[in-house]
């Protein structure tokens, strides 16, 4: 037999909550040392969930004894907290009033010093290490420090930085304990946790991981249930029963199949004695009918001797036969034969059973021969339905509440679990107590938009090896006040100043195309290759300033140029020509609306040089073009000129006369104007509300709803909503076209800085001084800028 070990444990158990203490420890005992696991293990029975109840037993005794003999006032790890009064705390870094990032300090540190050398009547000077004061006396402190908890802190992207230092003495420090610092951000009515500093010592990590071992140990007695066929599977019995089986399905099988020998030979005896009948009346018929054949013969014979009638001789004699021949047989049917009202198939089938043995009728019945004897075969799923029923299914159940157990058994081992969110923590080490501990931290957080202060405090509580714990008094809370780029708004521009000149013109080109003919080449065609699309643009233009009400056209001029083909003095001519030309077909086209003949005045230049000049400078294609330009540029005789390029410079010459010689063939209109009722020039100043509502959005932080009412108007407060937003680019493009002053050359240095460009970044920061010198006081809030005046040694030129 199997010992039914894990019943003992539960056994055990009992006596624990049926007798006193001291008896259950001698239960425990005698259960831990008593010899039946080894006798269990000689006999080869031995099996994992034994040692699980023997551990859990041991546990339970060793948690027993630790009750019994624990100290009524036990003394407590945190103890020497409660007789100290410091705490971990939290300080703005003093880096000269200012951090590595450039953002200012508030009054970081703040020292009070009495430089007077006497003391008035009535003071009494106070002692370094003094604990005990006279309360009669009145006391004057040599030195007084202030540390102020507020500093600026530069928004960026809609993003800043806060930074502080966490500083813990070394008295509140243990090996025995670890100490969590909760960092915590707040604005407005949220607070937002940042990530902790789990601040462990040696024992205490030591003890954590030997719970985990402790837990691991556990874990690792308890059966997987993917293992249970190889650790809880009764095999033995499992053997048997299979056994069993296929010793029963072998004994149906030899019954059926010695059945059907036997029937088999019955079959055959009776077969032959069938086969010994049938040739007996087989002999009887045969002997018969050849007696009656002979007689039919010989009585045959005789009639036709004696000339007889031989019909019906045979017929007679057949009769005869079968008659006799039915009587012979049926002496062997006397018992066979049928007593009437019965079907014929069903009596012959009777007859035919009467004659088997009653043993042997069912398998006559079937018709079974040997081949139909069938086996039964001991499958795979037997024995899985054998197995299924033989586990040891004691020790799984133990097994399955240690498992069911496994979550309580980690909170009861596991006393202090690890993080297992290590998102939530930016420092978790291991540190000595020999030492005051001092961390950097540093936090990126989006700001909201109008959000302008952000706070800093923190919670601290240490958690101590014997589970005790200890909370610290919160740590002084820190400011820090947002300093944005957008306090550079410059609100003067609310108000829109706009020169207006009583006098103006506006220039517009023509290009112009003529036929080859001789005859043709002077007249302007406007259904000539585009003509009519490229004068339109010109009279479209023309008649909105002549019907607009705010201007009044004084005169058109127009400068009529061609290219070099031809001679010199004959271009000068065709000029002329064509320009007239041109005045006739517009006086048409405008006629009714102006008197063109007399608005319109025609300048004629024939060949215009310095047209082509300006265009093949801009060419990257002409191979020659220094030789050409100086050919251009020192000709005397033009048309000598022109020749000379042609022949010596064929290539280029070609490319000259096809793609730059079409645009020196051209009108250009002047028109000029005045405005209606100005006698002089003057300024007119415009109150703009949209626009202060985007200036009012962008000092919000809101830049996206302040962009869309300050693209309208591309100015300085456009290109600080785009620097704000990050589009550096755009906005240092958009900028550097702006008038300068103090804030434009300002946001130039920050902008020149970010696009790396810092030889011109110093250039715009000095420039800003000296426009406005109250941006050094500006410096230090702006990464940019501090970072600058650092690298740059500017701090004299900032003095």
């Amino acid at each position: 037999m199997i010992p039914r070990y894990p019943f003992d444990f539960f056994i055990v158990i009992k006596k624990i909550f049926n007798t006193n203490l001291r008896n259950t420890k001698v239960s425990i005992l005698e259960y831990i040392f008593s010899d039946w696991p080894a006798r269990a293990e000689q006999s080869g029975r031995f099996s994992p969930t034994a040692m699980v109840c023997k551990s859990l037993a041991i546990g339970i005794f060793v948690s027993l004894i630790t009750i019994s003999c624990s100290s009524p006032t036990p003394t407590i790890m945190t103890q020497r907290l409660f007789m100290q009064t410091k705490r971990p705390n939290i300080q703005l870094p003093n880096k000269a009033n200012s951090d590595e990032n450039g953002t200012s300090i508030v009054s970081e540190k703040v020292t009070f010093r009495d430089s007077s050398s006497g003391v008035t009547d009535g003071e009494v000077a106070f002692k370094e290490g003094q604990n005990k004061l006279d309360t009669n006396a009145v006391y004057r402190l040599s030195e007084v420090e202030i540390n102020a908890q507020g500093r600026f802190t530069a928004e960026r992207d809609g993003r800043i930085n806060v930074d502080f230092k966490i500083t813990v003495p070394k008295e509140i420090l243990s090996n025995d304990w670890r100490l969590v610092l909760n960092p915590k951000l707040m604005h407005n009515d949220s607070v937002v946790p940042l990530q902790k500093v789990v601040l462990n010592g040696q024992g205490f990590v030591d003890k954590q991981k030997q719970d985990y071992a402790d837990y691991d140990k556990y874990m690792k007695s308890i059966v997987d249930k993917s293992q249970y066929d190889s650790v809880y599977l009764d095999k033995a019995n499992i053997s048997k029963d299979i056994r069993a089986r296929q010793t029963y399905y072998y004994g149906i099988y030899q019954k059926d199949f010695k059945e059907q020998m036997d029937y088999e030979k019955w079959k055959y005896k009776r077969a032959v004695e069938d086969a010994y009948e049938d040739a007996k009346k087989t002999k009887y018929r045969t002997e018969q009918y050849h007696a009656y054949a002979r007689k039919i013969m010989e009585h045959k014979v005789r009639n036709v001797v004696e000339k007889k009638d031989t019909t019906g001789l045979h017929a007679k004699y057949m009769k005869e036969y079968e008659h006799k021949t039915r009587k012979y047989i049926g002496r062997y049917l006397d018992d066979f034969n049928n007593p009437g009202g019965k079907d014929s198939v069903q009596w012959l089938k009777e007859m035919e059973l009467r004659d088997i043995p009653k043993k042997y009728r069912a398998i006559h019945e079937e018709k079974r021969g040997l081949g139909d004897v069938t086996n039964h075969i001991f499958t795979l799923n037997d024995s899985v339905e054998i197995a299924k029923h033989r586990y040891f299914f004691d020790q799984i159940v133990l097994n399955e509440v240690s498992a069911a157990r496994s979550d309580d058994m980690f909170k009861h081992l596991v006393k202090f679990p690890y993080d297992e969110n290590k998102a939530e923590i930016r420092l978790d080490t291991i540190i000595s107590s020999d030492n005051n501990f001092v961390f950097y931290y540093t936090q990126e957080y989006p700001v909201a938009q109008g959000l302008k202060t952000v706070r800093i405090a923190m919670d601290s509580k240490v958690q101590a090896i014997d589970r005790s714990e200890y909370t610290f008094q919160k740590a002084d809370t820190l400011s820090f006040f947002i300093a944005s780029l957008a306090q550079l708004v410059d609100t003067s521009l609310i108000t829109k100043r706009t020169e207006l000149y009583r006098n103006l013109y506006d220039r517009m080109t023509v290009y112009t195309k003529y036929k080859t003919t001789k005859t043709q080449m002077s007249i302007y065609d406007a259904n000539y290759q585009g003509n009519k699309e490229q004068m339109d643009r010109f009279v479209e233009a023309f008649r909105t300033y002549n019907n607009s009400p705010e201007f009044v056209i004084d005169s058109v001029s127009m400068i009529s140029t061609t290219s070099l083909e031809g001679d010199y003095d004959d271009n000068y001519e065709l000029t002329l020509k064509r320009a007239a030309s041109v005045r006739n077909y517009l006086s048409q086209t405008l006629s009714g609306e102006v008197n063109v003949e007399n608005l319109f005045k025609i300048n004629h230049r024939g060949e215009d040089w310095n047209a082509l000049l300006v265009h093949i400078r801009k060419r990257n294609d002409i191979e020659n073009l220094s030789e050409i330009q100086n050919m251009l540029t020192n000709a005397v005789y033009p048309d000598q000129c022109e020749t000379d390029i042609a022949k010596q410079f064929p290539a280029d010459y070609k490319i000259i006369q096809d793609s730059v010689y079409p645009l020196l063939r051209k009108v250009d209109f002047i028109i000029d104007m005045h405005r209606t009722g100005l006698d002089a020039d003057t300024v007119k100043v415009e109150y703009r509300s949209d626009y202060e509502e985007g200036l009012r959005l962008l000092q919000d932080r809101k830049y996206w709803e302040a962009i869309d009412i300050l693209a309208n108007y591309p100015d300085y407060n456009a290109a600080l909503c785009l620097t704000c937003m990050g589009y550096n680019n755009k906005a240092y493009d958009l900028l550097i076209q702006q008038p300068s002053s103090g804030n434009a050359e300002y946001l130039l240095a920050i902008l020149s800085s970010r696009l790396q460009k810092e030889d011109e970044a110093v250039s715009h920061l000095l420039k800003a001084f000296e426009l406005d010198p109250t941006k050094v006081y500006r410096a230090k809030l702006d990464p940019e800028v501090s970072a600058l005046v650092s690298k740059y040694n500017l701090e004299s030129q900032l003095d």
